[in-house]
């Protein structure tokens, strides 16, 4: 078996045993995948990556740090090495450790900047930066870097002495020409004055983009803000939120700000990130789809009676009070029972069948609400489920009463289709055809307009087609103030149940809003029948149901122009080009493209989550960290250049305005 003795790239000597009749060219193929499949497992992760980058931007330290590794590992390998494996031990004297070690390190920051040259060099630069602003932060650092002086002259003059003197250090480290880095660092620190208030207003962007990569839910609750101001008094305030959540209606912080910029920012953010479009579908459409549900319940707890019980009793004697003798009269006339084609045709009508059921299980209580004794029951169901006269024992057929037709009028009236009342006015003008004393009762019901009884009127109030919905709203209030107390809460039983029934059998997608609140006449309507308290309690409702609504409509209607000029207006990365060397531009628009898409999802994400939050927990911590970050702020404010370069007044000034 050959043995071939080669010398890598890095000076260290490498043995390689090739198979019988192995060239020597062989052989060095073998090393070179040797030393291709070890630099890549050398590679660090993307997190340590750019911490090694970061670490050796720093000016001079950083130069410093892989051949402090790298003695660091010489000198502990002897104890160390059999702890690793064969292929990971350092071996030889010290010097040759120190080589093994330093080749590793830089072959690593090589690696990974091969594999994302973008966040290698940012992470560089940030690191620079870092640390020179670090150390303007100081009286010693600013003094040294030409801050404190009076005059541009003498700013330049120190920060050109500053600056050679990091330049030359920071090649010396890195192993380079110290008089090389004078140089430039002198150049750089010369010109920092000159170009120190023009880089402030180019670096302020760029410095928000970072603080929004380190800290999105900061940007996120400057952004809301910044919208809540545009939208000040447009939106719900506080105590109306806490108001809107203790009746259950599902408010979120984003209905605090209610205005067309809050819901630009909200239409903005759901276009940047699948995330945010996720939560504002769930929370705007969820709320939206339980609309209907939602407020149906609460207008039945505007209602006037506890319990059933206190409700038939209010009903027997209203009855009682304005038409039983009337109506005793009238089923006397018709006790002898009604019937003839025209009443057969009727009743195999669907919705009569339907109706006489209900009769048949209901004319006992209907009877007992005015005192009289119940009809008999004239009717049964056939094979196939349809209602059929009754026959007695020898095949004689039983007869409706008058009273029992009434009642079935009655159920038909409760149907609130336009079909069963169409049945019922036909029913009733056959039966007056009948009994002329059934017309004369009903004539007692005038002042509920028609309506058997302040309940029914109470329904048919706000029930199309009807005669009461008909009916002037002035000449509706005058009616009101006959009716007894008892009668005037089975008015609002009767307009509370129907309105939710109502609620209830439409689609979830119809907005309730055009049902309840779209008129002036129907908003003067429910305040008469249903009083100022009640009324005031349902419209502030219906005024939190309208302002989420608000959103929904925003969300659903924007255009594809809007959508892209309000992707570019909310993004925190700098979209304009600058006036630099091209190769600066491009490497500037390729690392803005690529780091500033992940930025601006995560603010989106961030400001989906806090605007669709019904606490507002994390739009409140993100202001008072903003409130409590001050000083950092106004540190990292200070801009600086590459290596060498010096920030200047003029810079820092231009960047101020920056998150205040």
């Amino acid at each position: 078996m050959p043995t071939f003795q080669f010398t890598g790239p890095d000076g260290q000597n490498y043995q390689i045993d090739g198979p019988d009749g192995a060239t020597p060219e062989q052989a060095f193929g073998i090393l070179q995948k040797h030393l291709g499949s070890s630099s890549k497992e050398d590679a660090p992760g993307m997190a340590s990556g750019l911490a090694r980058g970061a670490a050796t931007g720093v000016p001079i330290l950083g130069g410093l740090l892989n051949k402090a590794d790298a003695a660091t590992n010489a000198a502990l390998a002897p104890a160390l090495n059999r702890f690793f494996p064969e292929t990971d031990q350092l071996k030889g004297d010290f010097s040759e450790r120190y080589k093994q070690s330093l080749t590793k390190q830089e072959g690593m920051d090589k690696s990974f900047h091969e594999e994302h040259p973008y966040a290698d060099t940012a992470a560089k630069v940030a690191g620079g930066v870092g640390a020179l602003a670090a150390t303007a932060g100081t009286s010693l650092g600013a003094q040294a870097l030409g801050l404190t002086a009076k005059s541009v002259p003498g700013m330049m003059a120190t920060g050109a002495v500053s600056g050679a003197g990091i330049g030359a250090l920071d090649e010396t480290a890195r192993g380079g020409d110290a008089s090389e880095g004078a140089i430039v660092g002198a150049l750089g620190g010369a010109a920092g004055p000159a170009i120190g208030a023009g880089f402030g207003k180019l670096a302020a962007p760029w410095l928000r983009a970072g603080k929004a990569a380190i800290a999105p839910e900061q940007e996120a609750a400057q952004q809301i803000s910044q919208a809540f101001e545009k939208d000040a008094g447009k939106g719900l305030d506080p105590q109306a939120l806490f108001d809107a959540q203790s009746r259950d209606q599902p408010v979120t912080l984003m209905d605090q700000g209610g205005g067309r910029a809050t819901q630009r920012l909200a239409r903005r953010a759901a276009n940047v990130s699948p995330e945010a479009q996720e939560a504002f579908d769930n929370t705007i459409y969820g709320r939206f789809r339980d609309q209907n549900t939602r407020t149906a319940e609460y207008v039945q707890g505007l209602a006037e009676f506890g319990d059933a019980h206190e409700l038939d009793k209010a009903l027997t004697e209203s009855a009682k009070r304005v038409n039983r003798p009337a109506y005793a009269k009238a089923y006397a006339a018709g006790a002898n029972g009604i019937w003839d084609d025209e009443l057969a045709q009727m009743s195999q009508a669907p919705v009569v069948q339907d109706a006489l059921r209900k009769t048949m299980v209901s004319a006992k209580n209907e009877a007992a609400k005015m005192g009289f004794a119940p009809p008999k029951n004239p009717f049964t169901t056939d094979a196939d489920g349809r209602v059929i006269l009754a026959q007695g024992a020898k095949g004689e057929k039983t007869i409706p009463s008058l009273q029992f037709w009434d009642y079935v009028k009655r159920n038909l009236d409760k149907t609130g289709t336009r079909e069963a009342q169409d049945w019922a006015r036909i029913l009733r003008d056959h039966l007056d055809g009948h009994v002329p004393e059934y017309g004369q009762a009903r004539a007692g019901a005038k002042q509920f307009f028609g309506a058997q009884d302040a309940l029914q009127l109470g329904r048919d109030a706000v029930t199309p087609g009807t005669e009461a919905s008909r009916a002037d709203n002035r000449v509706l209030r005058d009616s009101l103030k006959k009716l007894t107390p008892s009668e005037l809460k089975l008015v609002r039983e009767g307009t509370v149940d129907q309105t939710a029934q109502m609620l209830l059998g439409k689609p979830d997608s119809q907005n309730i809003l055009n049902s309840i609140n779209n008129s002036p006449k129907a908003k003067e309507r429910m305040l008469t029948i249903l009083g100022p308290e009640k009324y005031k309690s349902l419209e502030t409702y219906l005024h939190v149901e309208s302002m989420m609504d608000r959103f929904r409509t925003a969300m659903g209607n924007s255009t594809t122009a809007r959508q892209l000029g309000d992707m570019a207006e909310g993004s925190v990365v700098p979209k304009t080009k600058l006036s630099l060397t091209g190769v600066v531009e491009d490497f500037l628009a390729k690392a803005g493209e690529k780091l500033g898409r992940g930025i601006d999802e995560r603010v989106a994400a961030k400001i989906a989550q806090m605007l669709t939050s019904e606490d507002g927990s994390e739009y409140a911590k993100a202001l008072r960290m903003i409130a409590n970050n001050g000083k950092l702020m106004n540190a990292i404010r200070q801009p600086a250049a590459a290596r060498g370069a010096v920030a200047v007044r003029g810079a820092q000034q231009a960047a101020q305005p920056l998150g205040q």
